[in-house]
This record gives C-alpha cells, sequence and structure tokens, in this order.
C-alpha cells in the first residue's frame, strides 16, 4: 500500500486539534452545564453521567495535544474517530426520537445549538480528517515549503469550522426569534 504524503495528515491532525482542544476548554469551562447537556441525551445511565461529564473534557484535550505528537497522532486520531463516531450516534439516536430542540454540548459556553442533521454531517467531515491523520504517511521530511502551506490550510479549515459552527448556532437563535431558519 502507497503511503500518504505527510503534509495533508498534519494539516488534518492540526485542524482536529483544534476542534478538541477548544472543545474541551468549553465543557471544562462549565461542567455543570455539560453535566446537564450530557443527562439530557438520555443515552448513559443516570449514574454514570457525572463521571462521564467530567472525563470527556479531559479525554478531548489529552487526544488533541496527542494528536500533535507525531509519534502518536495516528493513535490520536483513531481515538478521535472513536469520540466523533459515540457522539455522531447520540445525536443521530436523539434525532431519531424527535429530540431535536436539546442542545448538542458542543458549542461555546453561553451559546446554545440544538440538535440537527447538519451536526451529523459536520461529525461526518471531522471522521474524514480522522482517517486523514490514522493513514501511515511517508517518511518524507517537511520544509518550509510544506509549513507555508500547512498552516494557512489548517487555519482556514479551524476558521471555516468556527464559521460554519457560529452559523449552525445563529440558525438556532433564529428559530427561536420565530424566523424560518
Amino acid at each position: 500500500m502507497p503511503l500518504m504524503d505527510p503534509l495533508p495528515a498534519v494539516a488534518a491532525a492540526l485542524v482536529l486539534s483544534f476542534v478538541f482542544l477548544s472543545a474541551a476548554m468549553h465543557k471544562a469551562g462549565d461542567l455543570k452545564r455539560f453535566e446537564a447537556t450530557l443527562a439530557n441525551y438520555r443515552v448513559l445511565p443516570a449514574i454514570l453521567v457525572p463521571g462521564t461529564a467530567r472525563l470527556v473534557p479531559v479525554i478531548e484535550a489529552v487526544v488533541g495535544a496527542a494528536l500533535l505528537m507525531p509519534p502518536i497522532s495516528r493513535m490520536a486520531a483513531i481515538a478521535a474517530a472513536l469520540l466523533l463516531a459515540a457522539y455522531t450516534l447520540a445525536i443521530g439516536v436523539n434525532l431519531l426520537r424527535g429530540r431535536r430542540a436539546i442542545d448538542c454540548g458542543c458549542g461555546a459556553p453561553g451559546r446554545r445549538q440544538t440538535l440537527s442533521g447538519w451536526l451529523l454531517i459536520r461529525n461526518g467531515a471531522l471522521l474524514g480528517l480522522s482517517w486523514a491523520c490514522s493513514i501511515p504517511v511517508s517518511d518524507r521530511a517537511l520544509h518550509w515549503i510544506d509549513w507555508s502551506v500547512i498552516v494557512p490550510a489548517a487555519a482556514a479549515a479551524c476558521l471555516f469550522y468556527a464559521a460554519a459552527d457560529q452559523l449552525l448556532a445563529n440558525r438556532d437563535l433564529l428559530v427561536r426569534a420565530g424566523g424560518d431558519g
């Protein structure tokens, strides 16, 4: 099997790291809110919710940091994919139950974002990035010209992710304000 060039894998790892580290910070910044959100998903027994609510941000932070460490970044990408699959499953189960009005728990503090099919699409894209990070890469050394592509590409992707996240939150605000969103 041919090995992938490291440039797209490194760029994807930077983006995923941003997503997981920012998610961990948001959750850890308001653990009570995250615990209530997790309980509202109704996918875990109530006794497991408090501990899980404290563990998830730690796991997200470890995965986000590990994505930046080449010796373990492929394992971290697999862990990221498993987390994203779990989140996607929980969202999908609640959408199938007709429970769209609950907060997804994935937005910044103070910003409510309800469940929607868009979150499944977003998570699918993030799963694709996880897959790109988990593919074996060649041992080609990255040079300054590579980094002149990687850094702006990753920054643009992070900005795109943040903008899409804000648009989803704004959609919810419009719906609550009486618009057709």
